[in-house]
């Protein structure tokens, strides 16, 4: 999947204006969908389609074949990824790691992130603790000026929700990529110590 969602390097169109169709005239779904896979596995992001296409049934069709399928999937892959936060939050609540100094902590997110990051996907895994300190598995360590606590959606919904937090994705101020982050608040003997 991860081919799927990346710009489009054939400068294509998958046009839907006309589909294979099935012996009754209906839109043939199952070719569509290897037609689809087909273009997207070959770098193609732009679908072409409009109401008017096969009286409304190519906007149907797509969704059947691609919108719907790739959802699912995105969403997977997301719920899989989600487990990594769920897993290293719980790690951190039953153990000392809240009260390790930076460096400490730094060093157990960095292996956390190259043991869980064989897809190259995750783009970092952070702490922020309750003095407004993030620490980063990619070398960064915040000096305090930034309110992370009361400004940042990410800390503020995971500590209100008492769940895992799923931001809408948007684009990275670093790296210019579009993200997401995953966050959930870190409790140790039901006193918040971060995100």
């Amino acid at each position: 999947m991860s081919n799927s969602f990346r710009p489009n390097p054939l400068r294509l169109a998958f046009g839907l204006m006309r589909l294979p169709k099935n012996p009754d005239g209906s839109i043939d779904i199952p070719q569509v969908s290897e037609m689809a896979d087909r273009f997207l596995a070959a770098g193609g992001t732009y679908f072409d389609t409009a109401y008017v296409y096969d009286g409304g049934d190519s906007e149907k069709a797509f969704k059947a074949a691609v919108a719907d399928r790739y959802a699912r999937e995105l969403e997977a892959w997301i719920n899989s990824h989600a487990v990594i936060i769920d897993t290293l939050a719980a790690d951190m609540a039953s153990s000392d790691i809240p009260d390790m100094d930076d460096s400490a902590i730094h060093e157990y997110l960095l292996s956390n992130f190259n043991q869980l990051n064989e897809d190259g996907v995750l783009y970092d895994i952070y702490y922020t603790n309750l003095d407004n300190i993030m620490v980063c598995a990619s070398d960064f360590i915040s000096d305090g000026s930034v309110d992370y606590v009361h400004d940042r959606e990410w800390f503020v919904e995971a500590v209100n929700s008492g769940e895992l937090f799923y931001s809408t994705p948007y684009k990275d101020a670093d790296s210019g990529l579009t993200v997401i982050t995953i966050s959930k608040a870190i409790y140790t003997n039901g006193t918040l110590r971060g995100v």
